[in-house]
């Protein structure tokens, strides 16, 4: 019966190990993606292109707030306009997960910026974040809507823009 129990335990923490050794592997090839990020040096900001449907690590830190703050709003929506010229930049087919095909020869609409809508308010510290949909882009599925996020972190104390990450997110419609 020990010799059995010795087995059992071995098997388990020989299987944990290459289990866990293999997903470490995964997450490491998940992070090294190449997505290029574009720095605005004139302002001192990052702009960070996340891939399609991914979390955004620094609002795990966040705290949803329920209503919209409107004063930061204005705050961040007017600073948000002196960056619209390098969130154009993005290359929006890297960071497509889906329709790369029909993201190819996409260029975004210089629009993109006239329809902006805060889905989601977040705030940690004296940092706030807004979850902000943009226009619609293409699909790969009449069912599927796609559409580009633009989240901005803004600090309320040195009253600026600190990095702004820009993803792709989407649903499927039923």
């Amino acid at each position: 019966m020990k010799k059995i129990f010795i087995l059992f335990i071995s098997s388990f923490l020989i299987f944990n190990y290459f289990a866990c050794s293999q997903s470490s592997v995964k997450a490491k090839k998940e992070t090294t993606e190449k997505i290029t990020m574009i720095q605005n040096k004139q302002n001192g900001i990052e702009i960070i292109p996340i891939a399609e449907m991914k979390e955004v690590d620094e609002l795990k830190n966040f705290i949803k707030i329920e209503k919209t703050d409107v004063k930061i709003k204005s705050l961040v929506f007017a600073e948000l306009e002196k960056y619209k010229s390098d969130i154009e930049k993005i290359d929006l087919v890297q960071i497509s997960k889906w329709a790369k095909k029909e993201m190819d020869n996409y260029k975004l609409d210089k629009n993109f910026y006239k329809n902006l809508e805060v889905r989601d308010f977040y705030k940690f510290d004296k940092k706030y974040a807004l979850n902000i949909k943009s226009i619609s882009l293409p699909v790969h599925n009449p069912l599927v809507k796609r559409f580009l996020y633009i989240i901005p972190i803004y600090d309320f104390e040195k009253k600026k823009i600190d990095k702004i990450y820009v993803t792709i997110r989407g649903y499927v419609e039923e």
